[in-house]
């Protein structure tokens, strides 16, 4: 053995290092990111044959809100409307599920940076009519996914008069009917 430990050793724990370095690509996304395309489809089909057998009023359209619901709120918020909608009996609201979910998350460093950054080019813009609701005030934003904040934040950084466009068409998963 030399000063520096058993070469087997040394190789051993290099190669655990490295292996853990490299399955660091495996680890899961963060709950505030969107869900997998896999998984919001297997909750979609499950929560949409729910709504069909209660013959809620957004059940026919469930598939593609369900699909635009996915791709902007945050995961942990998202599976926890499913499982709240899923535990719902036929002649409950969706808006329960909304309530309680409001009460359980909060708003992130992402999301309250979104609100600052809006709240700069609303001034900077001089039109308070544009993008105001719901993208400028982080109790709104809650739900948001990293990828939607993300998408929002870069419409900000467009001209005035092309800020509004882009907003709505990155936000365009908000507009539940039972939010």
């Amino acid at each position: 053995m030399t000063d520096g430990g058993d070469p087997m050793i040394r190789l051993a724990l290099v190669s655990i290092t490295l292996f853990a370095a490299c399955g660091a690509d495996d680890e899961a996304p963060p709950p505030t990111a969107v869900v997998s395309d896999p998984e919001a489809e297997s909750l979609c089909d499950e929560y949409c044959a729910h709504a069909d057998e209660c013959n809620w009023p957004n059940a026919n359209t469930c598939a593609a809100d369900c699909d635009e619901w996915s791709s902007f709120f945050r995961a942990d918020v998202f599976r926890f409307l499913h499982d709240c909608g899923m535990e719902l009996h036929c002649d409950e609201s969706m808006l329960s599920c909304w309530s309680e979910a409001e009460d359980s998350f909060v708003t992130t460093g992402a999301q309250q940076a979104l609100s600052d950054h809006c709240e700069t080019r609303l001034d900077e813009c001089g039109t308070p009519d544009i993008f105001i609701d719901p993208v400028c005030h982080p109790q709104n934003l809650w739900a948001a996914s990293d990828q939607a904040v993300a998408a929002i934040d870069a419409c900000l950084d467009e001209p005035c008069d092309q800020i509004q466009a882009c907003v709505d068409e990155a936000r365009a998963g908000w507009d539940a009917p039972w939010i």
